[in-house]
């Protein structure tokens, strides 16, 4: 598992103020000069947002992450739908240090598909397995009994850690032409949001 993120993606969302949501969720914060989502996507301290090829972007430390224990919807994606009215959002935590991975899909306002898991096997999975999730699947080979994963051409095996990455990898093609990590995330823009607890 390489990737560290808490990071939602909203697609076909109306114009808002960025600083609506902050303050709905009534966050007293400052606002800081602009960064890239290659610092922001897995920040400690901000509530980062940004755009990029139509596509809102918002990363912090916990919101992202909050909705995937189960087929409700959290506080926090509420909120998104009611400032922005996205046809789609996609959250996405992985935490490579914790060996722990989730997300989550919601269209039109409804949560379709929620998977978590950590190396130790799957914490939560909720709603039917998406088309890209299925392509994943069917290149693997799971044994239970070693907890791995394992490529049908026999040259990759991981974890559900690394195996969750994967598939949520393949969801964030929805939002993009292809997976967000295989793009510069230095290139693109976010405006980081100071939060004062």
């Amino acid at each position: 598992m390489g990737l560290k993120a808490n990071v939602c993606f909203l697609k076909n969302f109306e114009d808002a103020k960025d600083e609506e949501l902050l303050i709905n969720l009534d966050l007293k914060y400052e606002v800081k000069r602009k960064s890239s989502l290659e610092k922001q996507i897995y920040t400690q301290k901000n509530l980062s947002i940004g755009k990029y090829n139509g596509i809102k972007i918002i990363c912090h430390s916990y919101y992202p992450i909050m909705g995937f224990e189960s087929m409700e919807i959290s506080e926090f994606e509420e909120r998104m739908i009611y400032i922005y009215k996205p046809e789609s959002i996609l959250c996405i935590g992985l935490q490579s240090s914790m060996n722990v991975y989730g997300y989550s899909l919601i269209q039109r306002g409804v949560k379709l598909r929620v998977n978590s898991g950590s190396f130790q096997g799957k914490l939560f999975e909720g709603g039917e397995i998406t088309s890209e999730e299925k392509g994943i699947y069917s290149n693997y080979v799971f044994h239970q009994d070693k907890n791995l994963y394992f490529s049908k051409d026999g040259n990759r095996f991981g974890g559900m850690d690394m195996f969750g990455e994967e598939l949520a990898m393949s969801l964030s093609k929805r939002f993009f032409e292809k997976p967000i990590d295989q793009f510069d995330l230095s290139k693109i823009v976010m405006s980081p949001y100071l939060i004062f607890e």
